[in-house]
């Protein structure tokens, strides 16, 4: 029994390790387009082992899980396959080819983006071909997604590269300096969107804040208000013990007298709205409100800054 259990708990560790492997596992240099569609081929979003066979593995290695995460499941797709990336170089005989883009057009610019058609990032999946002088035709003029209907080409594989402009180093590599300049030029692009969005992240936390501060204000400023006008009137002096004592008092009676409505309210949606109920504290919200009036009223605080 306990050499049984022994088998199975190893037999998990090993599928478990196959799923983490890495792209550089399951693609050899030199294989041809055919081999290489057998393992890669079928990078579908529900990576289905009936349909797809030993490409679910290769599709669920690290590489591919990273790319899946960061552009969503159905953005990977296989790459022999209508509207698949490939770009053939006759004076190098070299081919890139990549994974179906959900609705992607590679090469479009990005402001010239529309509906249905995004730019694919130039951080993607790039496979390199060479020796290629039969490119793969597979793309047709239909616009759904369908099976490679022409040929596979020939050529075989050199490498797999996870940047656009590292494939097009090897495809020239005396433009090696251009390509790299892009290829900084795209990230720091990458860098400074993601700078602005957190910018405006926070324009958007600090907006909110203020708005609830300005609640706050308008919820508590008049009752305080309320409360000075008429102890003047009583005739306590502003400054004065009394005068804060009578304040305080009376912004009391009011804080109590909202609670009070507020607990009404809650009983009467809690008896209309069978199976569910909201918890409500007014002895906690009371304290609260009078905790913070009295700070102002002492001058310990000034609303919507500290208090």
């Amino acid at each position: 029994m306990k050499k049984l259990l022994g088998i199975v708990v190893l037999g998990l560790l090993l599928s478990g390790n196959a799923y983490a492997a890495s792209v550089f596992d399951y693609l050899n240099t030199g294989m041809s387009k055919k081999e290489f569609r057998k393992v890669v081929d079928g990078g579908s979003a529900y990576g289905n082992k009936a349909a797809f066979g030993k490409a679910v593995n290769y599709n669920r290695t690290k590489e591919i899980k990273e790319f899946r995460e960061k552009y969503g499941w159905n953005y990977i797709g296989r790459v022999f396959r209508n509207f698949s990336y490939s770009k053939y170089f006759p004076e190098s005989q070299i081919e890139i080819l990549s994974h179906t883009g959900f609705n992607y057009d590679h090469d479009k610019p990005a402001q010239e983006e529309g509906f249905g058609i995004k730019r694919v990032p130039d951080e993607w999946i790039y496979y390199v071909f060479e020796n290629v002088t039969k490119p793969s035709l597979c793309n047709n003029e239909s616009k759904t997604f369908t099976a490679c209907r022409g040929t596979f080409g020939d050529g075989t594989f050199k490498t797999v590269v996870f940047n656009k402009y590292d494939a097009l180093m090897i495809v020239d590599p005396t433009n090696i300096k251009k390509y790299e300049a892009q290829k900084n030029e795209g990230i720091r692009a990458i860098v400074e969107k993601k700078e602005k969005e957190k910018k405006d992240a926070e324009k958007v936390k600090k907006v909110a804040l203020e708005k609830t501060v300005e609640a706050k204000q308008s919820e508590l400023a008049p009752m305080i208000n309320s409360a000075k006008s008429t102890c003047k009137t009583l005739g306590f002096e502003e400054g004065t013990d009394k005068f804060t004592d009578c304040a305080l008092k009376l912004y009391t009676q009011e804080v109590e007298n909202k609670v009070a409505i507020k607990v009404a309210e809650q009983k009467s949606s809690n008896s209309s709205n069978s199976g569910t109920m909201t918890i409500y504290d007014p002895v906690r919200d009371s304290q609260n409100q009078i905790d913070r009036g009295m700070k102002m009223l002492s001058g310990g605080c000034t609303l919507g800054i500290d208090c």
